[in-house]
């Protein structure tokens, strides 16, 4: 049956007032035969495709989170709750953020409530569907899953990210898992209606890599800022500071060098400013003592070294430098 473009912009805005009107209702309930067909979906996929997945390690055991993958193709929600493996925190506990234009179309309004769906008017009010969202987080088990940027990629780069997630993780507390996707695009790009199964020329599977990375904390109420450590997370280049640990040592003192996870660690909570060995952390680089205590225990994770009872004594990035180093080696 084919309606007319009148019928269809008539359709579309009686759903509009219906989502806002009922969007506590979302997301919608599950039945049976959407944990059935959820089960399916995962099965086939892995079945079609070869799944390359890592980091799953990274994923936190208990706690909500805000699962935030790159958009490359309309099943990437689907894939990456199946990447997850044991670690999948079951169809009853996930939700997502969608366009509401699903709700027009049968089969992807099944696809939508199956995967916990919240629709958002993305030409209108998205403050709405953000609301429910944080309060889906705050208020019941969910694990959220957000595309942070709001629309699938048209040319498989990706795009710049809005801020959206970043400020859900600062209003829940929750933390923000980057999670990069590489050839769903090449499987179902957008202009395609249907994913490709199988590629004859090379006479193998298609490939779907999904790397989970570290998850980033919202220990900033600067939502830029932490959209930008989501996009460096995603794409994997912020942790290159963290896993080189390049120091010398001359006449007792550390220098440092351009890749040191030091410096890098204490860049996240000043991305603007220049540092130095001499910078003042509290004074010139406005790191409180909440900070801190943050970067301490990061320090203590590392390399097992605690000095939370010394921080007192900490002034400068040399000082915080050379307690972590004198204590690493009085532990040894």
């Amino acid at each position: 049956m084919i309606h007319s473009s009148e019928e269809v912009k008539k359709q579309e805005m009686e759903y509009k007032e219906n989502i806002l009107y009922d969007i506590q209702k979302y997301p919608l309930r599950k039945h049976w035969y959407h944990k059935v067909a959820f089960k399916i979906a995962g099965l086939v996929s892995r079945l079609l495709w070869k799944f390359e997945v890592d980091g799953i390690e990274n994923i936190p055991e208990t706690g909500n989170y805000i699962i935030c993958p790159n958009h490359e193709s309309h099943l990437d929600g689907l894939w990456v709750w199946t990447a997850m493996g044991k670690k999948n925190p079951g169809i009853k506990n996930i939700c997502c953020m969608a366009k509401y234009e699903h709700l027009l179309d049968r089969s992807s309004r099944f696809w939508m409530t199956m995967l916990g769906g919240i629709p958002v008017d993305r030409t209108g009010n998205t403050a709405i569907a953000l609301r429910r969202t944080e309060e889906c987080l705050k208020k019941g088990n969910f694990k959220l899953l957000i595309h942070p940027e709001g629309t699938r990629t048209r040319d498989g780069s990706m795009n710049k990210l809005k801020e959206g997630a970043a400020l859900l993780a600062i209003k829940s507390g929750y933390p923000l898992i980057p999670v990069q996707i590489e050839g769903a695009y090449e499987i179902f790009p957008y202009d395609k209606k249907r994913p490709k199964l199988f590629c004859i020329e090379r006479k193998q599977r298609y490939t779907l890599k999904i790397h989970f990375r570290k998850p980033i904390y919202p220990n900033t109420n600067d939502a830029k800022n932490l959209t930008e450590r989501l996009y460096y997370g995603i794409t994997g280049k912020e942790y290159k500071i963290y896993d080189n640990l390049i120091t010398s040592q001359k006449k007792n003192v550390i220098v440092a060098q351009p890749e040191d996870w030091l410096l890098g660690l204490i860049q996240i909570y000043c991305p603007d400013l220049y540092i130095t060995e001499e910078s003042k952390l509290k004074e010139e680089l406005g790191i409180d003592s909440l900070n801190m205590y943050e970067i301490a225990c990061k320090i203590e994770e590392r390399i097992h070294v605690d000095i939370t009872n010394k921080l007192g004594e900490i002034v400068t990035v040399s000082d915080l430098r050379c307690l972590t180093y004198s204590e690493n080696t009085l532990e040894r």
